[in-house]
């Protein structure tokens, strides 16, 4: 008989244990607008990345074929030809991001992007991109751009800085080594 009701306190002690538990879990508030904020930051991120790319890939893409389309083979200078790339790629990136029609990610967060603390563009961040060439082309020149890098090194460093109206803020480093080929 003893058996039996030192099992009937340990179990009502059990079960008070357990109810006082879910008691306090209960009482407290969980504020879950740092996870929210988290999330949102992420996915504004993520789509600054992919726009990013887009505007080097075109913009490369425009400033060297310019470049080629009135070049004849035996006036190509490639270093010039890699440089044209690179300074369209930072073009399209300061007007994508700088410029007056600055795409809107997220209503309330605001983004801005900087290259060694100063707004992106050829002069501040000629470093930020390379371009390779191959032969073999439709235009003038004879010659097609492959590929281009974003930040193939640790410096110069691309930071995307998200700000909410509400005061969060995040700042992210663009990777390293962002490949983009072409066709």
């Amino acid at each position: 008989m003893r058996g039996y009701f030192t099992f009937l306190i340990v179990f009502v002690s059990f079960a008070l244990l357990l109810s006082l538990v879910q008691l306090n879990l209960n009482s407290k508030t969980h504020d879950q607008s740092k996870a929210i904020w988290t999330e949102r930051f992420y996915r504004v991120q993520m789509n600054v990345k992919e726009v990013l790319l887009e505007a080097a890939r075109e913009g490369a893409l425009d400033g060297f074929n310019s470049y080629c389309s009135i070049t004849p083979p035996d006036k190509y200078n490639e270093i010039f030809a890699k440089q044209v790339a690179v300074n369209g790629a930072l073009g399209k990136i300061a007007d994508v991001f700088h410029g007056v029609s600055t795409p809107e990610f997220d209503r309330d967060i605001d983004v801005e992007l900087t290259c060694e603390d100063r707004a992106v563009n050829p002069l501040s961040c000629s470093s930020l991109i390379t371009a390779e060439t191959a032969r073999g082309s439709t235009l003038p020149c004879g010659r097609k751009l492959t590929s281009i890098t974003i930040r193939n090194t640790d410096r110069p460093r691309l930071d995307i800085t998200l700000t909410s109206k509400d005061g969060h803020k995040k700042t992210v480093e663009f990777p390293i080594g962002e490949k983009v080929f072409y066709q």
